[in-house]
Parts: structure tokens; sequence; C-alpha cells
């Protein structure tokens, strides 16, 4: 869901602008990390659930969309870091 609201922008001036989206990005990390298991570190989909590899990912990318300092810039148009994206363009495709 933050990867499809950083591409769409649907927060315009009008709609209470920046305020508006820095009150929906804190709220969203403060979702994801409460997902997180303190003895594996991992994100789950729901606070209480268990961890699995596909929710840490996304939840690290949503963290990494919401500015969080210790991640990588993320793109979310293909869901992979910014460092991949050269890697991924320049690709033929096959294994190396």
């Amino acid at each position: 869901m933050g990867a499809s609201l950083t591409i769409l922008r649907p927060f315009g001036e009008e709609d209470g602008g920046e305020d508006e989206v820095v009150q929906f990005v804190d709220r969203s990390t403060d979702f994801v990390l409460e997902t997180q298991d303190p003895l594996t570190g991992g994100l789950a989909k729901w606070v209480d659930n268990s961890t699995d590899p596909l929710h840490t990912y996304l939840g690290l990318g949503g963290l990494a969309l919401a500015g969080w300092p210790e991640l990588r810039p993320f793109n979310p148009a293909i869901n992979v870091t910014e460092r991949s994206v050269p890697r991924r363009r320049g690709s033929s495709g096959g294994a190396k």
C-alpha cells in the first residue's frame, strides 16, 4: 500500500498536503514496527502474528519508503532498492 501511495501521490495540497503525508507515514511506520518479533527481528502481517520472509521484506521496503535512515532508498515501482536499478536495466536477463 505504501508503494502504491508513493507512486500515485494521492495527498495533494488541498487534501492537507504535507501534514497528512507525515501523519500517514508516522502511523504506518509505527504499525510496521509493532509487528516486529523481538526475538527474531522479522516482521509479520499483523501484530502478534508469526513473522515471515514476505512481510519482513515488504515491511523493510515500506520503512525505506518512509525514509528510515538505516535503509537504502527503495524503488516502489519495481520493488527493489535504488542500488539494484542500474543492474536490472543493464541486465540481459541471463545469469552472470
